[in-house]
């Protein structure tokens, strides 16, 4: 995984509702 997909991921799995 790239450096800028890592925190798209991260993000989405914390942000998820």
């Amino acid at each position: 995984a790239h450096i800028r997909i890592l925190p798209d991921i991260v993000l989405r799995i914390i942000a998820n509702p």
